[in-house]
């Protein structure tokens, strides 16, 4: 993340600037409590609720100086979702969470760090719906089956639509429920 003093200098001297961070999302490794043999979801919840604390801490004091001007990319609460749904046993086609440890194929991650092959769809999603304000569930076009299937990619774009209208740091909502978000105050629709 962009240290503090360097974001608050750039909104100084780049008024018109928008700047977008997004607050990560967890490492496999993360899943691990003292003891734990396996990852657990609730270490994962626990990692997460950290992370957004930190970030939501940061960069609610520089919005406060320039309101809507710093957004957040809420990577980091998708991810959240997507494990919820994979320790439910409801992420579609995902098999396991580290392809280099469990040697399953499609993973949340591809070693302890580094997302899984077609997971990048999710962040990518994220960054739309953040960018855009519209809900990736919108777009007509579809990745092939055998790169994202159809399954998952619906789950990706309804998990990253409701990670960005969920995080107020976004300054994205949608209180119609149209998957478009709401004119930000006193601006003109990006």
């Amino acid at each position: 993340m962009m240290y503090h003093e360097e974001l608050e200098s750039l909104a100084k001297f780049n008024p018109e600037m928008e700047f977008y961070v997004f607050n990560g999302w967890p490492q496999w490794a993360h899943g691990f409590g003292e003891g734990d043999t396996e990852p657990r979801i609730e270490n994962y919840r626990a990692r997460a609720l950290r992370t957004n604390r930190i970030v939501t801490r940061k960069i609610a004091g520089i919005d406060r100086r320039h309101p809507d001007k710093v957004h957040v990319l809420p990577t980091n609460e998708a991810m959240l979702a997507a494990l919820e749904l994979y320790f439910q046993g409801k992420l579609p086609g995902v098999r396991g969470l580290n392809r280099k440890v469990d040697g399953k194929t499609p993973s949340i991650w591809s070693d302890g760090g580094h997302l899984g092959r077609g997971m990048e769809w999710l962040e990518g999603y994220v960054f739309y719906a953040t960018l855009y304000r519209k809900s990736p569930e919108l777009i007509k076009e579809r990745p092939p089956e055998k790169v994202l299937p159809a399954k998952l990619d619906a789950v990706f774009r309804r998990i990253a639509w409701q990670a960005v209208i969920n995080n107020p740091l976004s300054d994205v909502t949608d209180k119609d429920g149209d998957g478009i978000g709401d004119a930000p105050k006193d601006a003109e629709p990006r």
